[in-house]
């Protein structure tokens, strides 16, 4: 079919970009399967991280870093959820006083959760395991437990799962506690997609909530607001794009505004790039930067970097299904991964070194992560295939 943009010629492409947006082109191009011309980049560097403005003043890559202060702009478009979860907080005449907050963005979910405990009376105690625990370490730390009158935050159900033989032990033990506590204690769960929907089908720790929020995609209005929220705490100025970056036919239909239409036009791209995921939206801001002027205490903001998910999708299926496994469980090692796929340790250690090597997977101690700036295209990636 052709045109670089799908085969005509390089006129005839520069009109259709023109026409259409290079943005809206881009996702077209992802979506009929057309080339993107992106063999003549490495996996591996289709998959680096976008570099950062070198300019870029240390304060600004604070507040927007991953350990950035929580702020009211992780609660946009999460009111309802807020006022609903502060209830269930309040509320011990519920059988079941459990709460699972469902996310890929693990800002909004942490940011929602700890807004609404300021206003919970009791004590508030957390678990936050840095390592795989067994059934043991959980029946240890459950008798430390105040028997009521507090709220048990599950941060990370990650280390309370493996996937081989007994590994979801843990998982059912906390289950358990849950439904034996009746109204006595509170418990609040933070869980990504994956490990959830993996849960849903072999553990009772899903059935013993009595609540469950899936934080779905903020909508563009809401990502816009939230974003520059966060912007407007640095006290600098901002510019968007330029003329070239806007569709012919609203270059033509608002020459009177062409600031407000540039702005609006990058924040649509913004949000199709980052599909509404706040976290995934903040990156995607901080490499956009391409100038900052410190005369003016002003940054511009280029165009918006593409996550890689197509080329995600085209993984191979061994190099897909270990990367599901991994969302699955949280992590990954070498042993696990022998026991899932019947491999010897050793092939499975050269698997996972491969992903690291390539850039899928980053190496934390003995065990495996899945790249965080990778983490939402991954699961858009494994959507587009049909493995969701």
């Amino acid at each position: 079919m052709g045109c670089r943009a799908v085969g005509l010629g390089p006129q005839l492409s520069r009109v259709v970009r023109r026409t259409v947006g290079p943005e809206r082109l881009a996702v077209a191009r992802d979506l009929l399967g057309l080339p993107d011309h992106h063999d003549a980049v490495s996996l591996r560097e289709a998959l680096q991280a976008p570099d950062l403005d070198a300019g870029v003043p240390v304060v600004y890559r604070r507040l927007f870093s991953d350990h950035a202060l929580e702020g009211a702009d992780l609660l946009s478009g999460r009111t309802g959820e807020l006022h609903q979860l502060r209830d269930i907080l309040r509320d011990d005449g519920r059988r079941l006083r459990s709460v699972a907050v469902v996310s890929v963005d693990t800002h909004a979910s942490h940011a929602l959760v700890n807004t609404a405990l300021r206003s919970f009376e009791g004590e508030v105690c957390r678990l936050a395991p840095d390592e795989p625990w067994d059934v043991d370490r959980v029946e240890a730390w459950l008798r430390e437990l105040p028997p009521r009158d507090v709220c048990v935050v599950i941060e990370d159900l990650r280390w309370l799962v493996r996937c081989v033989p007994g590994g979801i032990a843990p998982i059912q033990r906390v289950a358990r506690a849950i439904v034996a506590d009746g109204r006595r204690r509170v418990w609040v769960i933070h869980a990504d997609p994956m490990s959830w929907s993996f849960l849903e089908h072999s553990s009772a720790l899903p059935t013993a909530m009595g609540y469950t929020f899936h934080l779905g995609a903020l909508s563009p209005d809401d990502l816009q607001d939230a974003v520059l929220t966060r912007h407007t705490m640095s006290g600098y100025a901002a510019s968007f794009g330029d003329d070239d970056d806007l569709p012919l036919f609203s270059f033509l239909w608002r020459r009177t505004n062409r600031d407000q239409r540039r702005q609006t036009e990058w924040f649509r791209a913004l949000h199709e790039a980052s599909a509404g995921v706040m976290q995934d939206a903040l990156r995607l801001w901080m490499a956009s930067i391409d100038k900052v002027d410190d005369e003016r205490d002003a940054i511009h903001l280029g165009a918006v970097p593409r996550p890689p998910v197509a080329r995600l999708a085209e993984l191979s299926d061994a190099q897909m299904l270990t990367l599901v496994q991994t969302l699955r469980q949280g992590w990954m090692d070498a042993d696990t991964h022998a026991w899932l796929f019947r491999q010897t340790s050793c092939a499975a250690e050269a698997h996972l070194a491969q992903l690291v090597h390539t850039g899928l997977l980053q190496e934390v101690g003995p065990r495996y992560e899945v790249v965080p700036h990778l983490r939402g295209p991954l699961e858009r990636a494994i959507k587009m295939r049909g493995w969701a």
